[in-house]
């Protein structure tokens, strides 16, 4: 596998992540003792790396362009007074994350 490889599948699979509720509430029950909320945010950014050649080589401009939306989304939310991923839900930006995840997701999809 290569490092392109490598970044698509973890990027995708924490873009599927980021679109799903049930999925975020899942993992947060998963790992009780994981401030997931955070996590979520942070595991982001591990694989997306634009600038980076495998990243470029990993990704088309569309999906790029998705994922930089979703990269938006997560720079405009602010974790004050949110605990968990239930509260993390309730705020509106994270509603708009969901939506670029949703987004970039279904433009991975086209391309898998």
């Amino acid at each position: 596998m290569t490092a392109s490889d490598t970044i698509r599948k973890n990027l995708g699979g924490h873009v599927a992540l980021l679109a799903s509720t049930e999925a975020q509430l899942h993992y947060e029950r998963q790992v009780p003792h994981v401030p997931v909320h955070v996590e979520l945010i942070e595991s982001f950014y591990d694989s997306y790396l634009p600038g980076d050649p495998a990243f470029d080589a990993a990704f088309s401009p569309e999906e790029k362009d998705r994922l930089a939306a979703v990269d938006s989304a997560l720079r405009s939310l602010s974790l004050a007074d949110v605990g968990c991923v239930a509260a993390l839900l309730a705020v509106h930006e994270w509603q708009s994350v969901i939506q670029r995840a949703s987004e970039a997701q279904a433009a991975l999809g086209k391309n898998a």
